[in-house]
């Protein structure tokens, strides 16, 4: 019965490791996403104005 136990918590933790890289992946990406379009942004709210970012 505790091996029975011991297996699922190993499975959950596995489970809940793989969400959490997923997830860190995820908001990676997403941050990398954001940071480009606020450079797109940058670029052509402010080169006419300064030239430059």
């Amino acid at each position: 019965m505790g091996g029975q136990k011991r297996n699922a918590e190993q499975r959950l933790v596995v489970h809940l490791r793989q969400f959490l890289s997923l997830k860190t992946d995820y908001m990676r990406t997403t941050l990398s996403g954001i940071r480009k379009s606020a450079q797109h942004l940058c670029a052509d709210k402010f080169k006419e104005r300064f030239g430059t970012c």
